[in-house]
């Protein structure tokens, strides 16, 4: 308490003493210090941006301008005062470690690759800035650079980190066959991680080396008999891909017959019978499902499949001319969902085909009510 009624006292004496004499350049400094001390960073940097306008060549004013900045949270503009005094006091050391120490400023993307950029031009060739900053322009979205820059690091080191990073990117770019090369080098060489294996699957399957990516998927699945769900239900999404339902339904029922209630492999499972155009036994199975120990999400993502399905059955059926059956399927719909609008457009169109047009009025009618 004591120590704050002085401190307010100086500040006060020294605001007098530069309201007389507000060109005095050692008035105004004893007015900042007194600031930054005592952490009004905002008045310091207003007082020590007066005194270089005053007195350019008053050196001790750009550090403690910058110490200010900084204290204020703004760092770019800490930065270029700091640039601006390493050119004047290039061996300046309190300046070089102030410098230095924005690189881990909390600020937005664009200010911290302004930063990094800088430093780099002062300390060209430093491994660790370099990495920080292909970080940074990675996660601002600027791919091109970052890549150039992670090309650079991986002519100085052959780190793993600096190729699996390039293959993120290369994805990124829509570039997978550079992507592939450079994860197939790691994992020649035995120094990929396990996450970029799967990856390497992954950029396989999305270019139609299935047999590849399911001999991968397989020698992890041998020496991570741990993830064993996950890696069979990514096999069974190769095996859809090739259009190979049975397989992929074979891989999911593995799956399943390990953990009951495995919703991605169910998913699947779905998504072969309906690709088969099995209709009634995806929309069985997805009842069975419906009564599983899932969440809020994965309720309402059945839901809408068991109308899709339903609707998909119907379709079949009209055209089969089994109307009865076909308005049975949109009524179990129904069951599961009285307020969506598709099932009823559904009804409308079943209705018109067996000439019921006054039902397809109603019908219509209730869907336009829901859509609005």
């Amino acid at each position: 308490m004591f120590k704050q009624f002085f401190t307010n006292r100086e500040i006060k004496l020294a605001q007098k003493a530069v309201a007389n004499q507000p060109e005095n350049i050692l008035k105004l400094d004893i007015l900042g210090n007194l600031y930054l001390q005592n952490k009004q960073y905002k008045n310091a940097a207003e007082i020590f941006q007066n005194i270089i306008e005053l007195d350019k060549t008053y050196l001790p004013a750009y550090l403690k301008l910058a110490q200010s900045l900084k204290g204020s949270f703004r760092y770019l503009y800490a930065f270029d005062t700091l640039l601006s005094l390493k050119e004047l006091m290039p061996l300046d050391k309190q300046a070089t470690e102030l410098l230095f120490s924005l690189r881990d400023a909390d600020t937005d993307l664009e200010s911290k690759v302004t930063i990094l950029e800088g430093l780099l031009k002062i300390e060209p060739g430093n491994q660790p800035l370099m990495e920080q900053l292909a970080d940074t322009l990675l996660k601002n979205g600027e791919f091109t650079k970052s890549a150039s820059m992670y090309e650079k690091l991986l002519a100085m080191e052959e780190k793993s980190q600096y190729a699996q990073q390039l293959a993120l990117i290369s994805e990124k770019q829509n570039n997978i066959p550079k992507a592939v090369e450079l994860l197939e080098k790691l994992l020649l060489l035995g120094t990929i991680e396990k996450e970029f294996i799967k990856k390497l699957a992954h950029f396989y399957a999305v270019t139609e080396r299935f047999e590849e990516a399911k001999s991968i998927l397989g020698l992890l699945i041998e020496s991570n008999p741990e993830e064993k769900q996950e890696l069979l239900t990514k096999t069974a999404e190769i095996f859809i891909l090739e259009k190979k339902y049975d397989e992929a339904l074979e891989k999911c029922n593995e799956v399943i017959k390990e953990n009951t209630f495995h919703s991605p492999a169910k998913f699947l499972m779905v998504k072969c019978y309906l690709e088969q155009k099995k209709y009634l036994e995806s929309i069985d199975f997805l009842r069975e499902f419906y009564y599983d120990p899932i969440d809020e999400k994965t309720e309402q993502t059945i839901v809408t499949m068991i109308i899709d399905a339903c609707i998909a059955y119907c379709e079949e059926l009209s055209l089969e001319r089994k109307f009865d059956k076909a308005f049975d399927s949109l009524f179990e719909a129904l069951k599961y969902n009285q307020s969506e609008p598709k099932i009823y457009m559904a009804l409308a169109k079943l209705s018109d085909d067996i000439k019921d047009f006054d039902g397809a009025k109603e019908y219509r009618k209730i869907a336009e009510e829901l859509l609005n």
